[in-house]
């Protein structure tokens, strides 16, 4: 859920400027596009996010990913499946999300 997600990233040092939201470009259908929408106005300027490195799946060189060739699309497939069968990572909350939208569950 949006709100997770937000929570998440400020537990890790990051921000979300209060007057926007993540949510589908068509609440009440769910198989709308997903973005970021706001819901005051914002000032020319203004941050909107600050997401810290801890926050980021990267290609890990420890992990077996290959650093020069996809391997951060590797380390996403990884946390993804992780997530679907129950086991804990750090990026837990990002994870559930995708997984939700695509009707999975982990």
């Amino acid at each position: 859920d949006a709100l997770d997600i937000a929570s998440w990233i400020t537990s890790l040092g990051g921000y979300v400027n209060p007057h926007q939201e993540i949510r589908n470009a068509e609440p009440t259908n769910p198989d709308s596009i997903r973005g970021v929408f706001a819901t005051a106005p914002i000032k020319s300027g203004e941050v909107l996010l600050k997401v810290p490195w801890e926050a980021i799946i990267t290609a890990d060189a420890e992990m077996g990913d290959n650093l020069n060739h996809c391997g951060t699309a590797y380390a996403v497939a990884r946390e993804l499946a992780l997530a679907e069968s129950g086991g804990s990572s750090r990026f837990g909350p990002y994870t559930a999300m995708l997984l939700a939208k695509q009707g999975r569950t982990g």
